[in-house]
């Protein structure tokens, strides 16, 4: 987010249900100062089973319980702890949870301690959407490794972070990469996630001479200067990085007086360097981050269009809705929201062709909502909702949500809350909510809108096909309606933003639906992955899914069934024939992937999707 640029903040107050506000309560405590209680430094895990969520480090007689209690419906999940052992607990069911600790000696409460804990489904690697961006600063205890796997467990694929060009030429002509860079591009190629890296900031180090009136390379020694140490970058990098952006909102500077000379000698120099590099322009500038395209329209205009492989954007909306916005008063567009922003830029590169004929990406490297102008709850549901109506008016190949981690303890500072993570790493509920709409938006594509207003129905799949659909108001007070059914009702499962599954209420052929500004999800049955505890057809119980090892197949009434484990070419893994009510299927020999587990009790089949971890 900006370097002195502050975001269009509104204040509103919304009348929020209790059940909404009470996220906000489970903010973490300090477990340090007495050395007892030892929390798991990871308060995240993917599928459902035994947690390690801590350790007892008292002596003698000392218990820790612990409890995990789920957002909504507080189902609890319990365990205890000895003096010097770790705390375990069993969780059969996906969610956001409260994690309370309490170590006790005898009758004597010594400590009591509450956080948050996220359990989220699994999102196979193949599968997460390649849309989904995260902004990120250096890791609060500088371990990439634990950041980046927390950052791919959340269903990202993109990330998106600063290189200064001063640290890059501490001296003018002298260059080196700054260690912390090959970390950082090292974990993200670990963990699959692809890196974009914005470049600039004002280098009065080594060109002392060449800011004189803003903060911005505006002779012609410091924009070469600029270019050269960029191509630096881009040649050290090689293709390990091959998406960069040239400056982090540079408001200050004249997009075709100050912003266009530099692209003019940076594009043409990185070019050189690397031909497959995309650089992207602009940096989020402009009034309101630029969705009117206040920055690059004068840029285009001028000439720029050959200079860029595309452009960004910064649209910032808090504390208003990502499907409503603000209103776009004295601008080229009636609202700054998602429905209104991704059309009409995505409409400015169909009309601003290069001279090779190729359309200018456009990128939203930084969106978000904090927790301070925001609750918590809120921030969750425009996450999701952001990601799912970026889809449905599709046109950028990155949404980037500013950011990943809170950069303070402060609850009153803006900057400090836009994180998906406290600063001690603990989750917010929307880290959860990113990692469902991940696990099921997938790469799947806007099939139909069944409604649409306050109250929106949305269908998403591919060729054709609708895998899941998506629903939610914007009334904050929530509201109920009544759907037609848009396909055989004992084929959909319901699902909220936790993941995990709720009653479906049908009436005379519509469905009900109680909607809240939580994006609710009803899935085709067999599309359903990682959502733990399923009922599938025919009333079939099959978890845990994904699983590593045993998967267990429960029936719920006695009778003979053949039960076969086949690939995807229909080949015959394992076969068993079984009577009772449930059975076991060892697939640990498995190669990791997706497998059919097909039940034939001799009148009808049943196929649900598996994952092998």
């Amino acid at each position: 987010m900006g370097k002195g640029i502050f975001k269009i903040i509104m204040i509103s107050f919304l009348l929020l249900g209790a059940d909404m506000a009470q996220v906000r309560s489970a903010a973490p405590t300090d477990f340090e100062n007495t050395g007892k209680i030892q929390l798991n430094p990871v308060l995240v895990s993917t599928d459902i089973g035994k947690k390690n969520v801590a350790k007892n480090l008292g002596e003698g007689n000392m218990r820790l319980t612990g409890k995990l209690v789920r957002y909504g419906d507080n189902l609890t999940f319990s365990g205890v702890a000895n003096a010097g052992k770790e705390l375990v607990i069993d969780v059969t069911e996906l969610g956001y949870y409260t994690l309370e600790l309490t170590l006790a000696d005898n009758e004597n409460i010594i400590q009591t301690a509450v956080v948050n804990y996220a359990v989220v489904p699994e999102i196979i690697d193949e599968e997460r959407p390649l849309d989904m961006g995260v902004c990120v600063h250096p890791p609060k205890d500088n371990d990439y490794s634990k950041t980046f796997r927390l950052i791919r467990m959340a269903g990202f694929t993109r990330i998106r972070t600063d290189l200064a060009w001063e640290h890059v030429e501490p001296a003018k002509g002298k260059y080196v990469m700054p260690e912390h860079m090959y970390q950082f591009v090292s974990a993200s190629e670990k963990e699959g996630i692809k890196p974009l890296i914005v470049f600039g900031y004002a280098n009065a180090i080594a060109y002392p001479n060449g800011f004189p009136t803003i903060p911005f390379p505006t002779t012609e020694e410091s924009r070469l200067g600029c270019a050269n140490a960029l191509a630096y970058a881009v040649k050290e990098m090689g293709n390990r990085v091959t998406e960069w952006e040239l400056w982090n909102e540079p408001n200050y500077a004249d997009p075709v007086k100050d912003y266009l000379p530099l692209l003019k000698v940076v594009y043409p120099t990185v070019k050189k360097v690397n031909p497959d590099i995309t650089l992207i322009s602009g940096g989020g500038s402009g009034a309101g981050g630029g969705p009117g395209g206040a920055f690059i329209i004068p840029v285009l205009d001028a000439g720029g269009v050959d200079f860029q492989d595309g452009y960004s954007i910064h649209p910032y909306m808090a504390p208003n809705t990502p499907d409503f916005g603000y209103a776009g008063t004295g601008g080229p567009i009636p609202a700054v929201n998602i429905p209104t922003v991704w059309p009409y830029l995505k409409k400015i590169s169909e009309e601003n062709l290069r001279s090779d004929k190729k359309e200018l990406s456009v990128w939203v490297t930084e969106i978000g909502w904090n927790s301070t102008t925001n609750l918590d709850i809120e921030q969750a549901a425009y996450l999701a909702r952001t990601y799912l109506l970026s889809r449905r008016h599709y046109m950028s190949p990155g949404v980037f949500w500013y950011d990943f981690q809170n950069d303070g303890d402060t609850p009153d500072n803006i900057e400090h809350n836009f994180g998906l993570l406290r600063s001690d790493f603990s989750p917010k509920p929307s880290y959860q909510a990113a990692a469902v709409v991940a696990s099921l938006l997938k790469n799947y594509t806007f099939q139909e809108t069944l409604l649409d207003g306050v109250n929106k129905v949305l269908a998403f799949g591919q060729d054709g096909e609708t895998t899941f659909y998506t629903a939610w108001t914007t009334k904050a007070e929530g509201t109920t309606i009544r759907v037609k059914a848009p396909t055989d009702v004992d084929k959909l499962r319901l699902i909220d933003w936790q993941g995990c599954e709720m009653p479906l209420t049908v009436d005379n052929g519509y469905l009900v639906l109680n909607l809240s500004i939580l994006p609710q999800y009803l899935v085709v049955k067999e599309e359903v992955v990682g959502i733990t505890s399923p009922v599938g057809k025919a009333g079939i119980k099959l978890y845990p899914n994904p699983s590593t090892g045993l998967l267990i197949v429960n029936w719920g009434h006695e009778g003979n069934r053949t039960i076969t484990i086949n690939d995807l070419n229909g080949r015959i893994l394992q076969r068993k024939v079984t009577y009772g009510l449930e059975t076991q299927m060892n697939i640990s020999d498995l190669n990791a992937g997706i497998y059919m587990l097909c039940v034939n009790d001799g009148k009808e089949q049943v196929t649900l999707k598996v994952i092998k971890q």
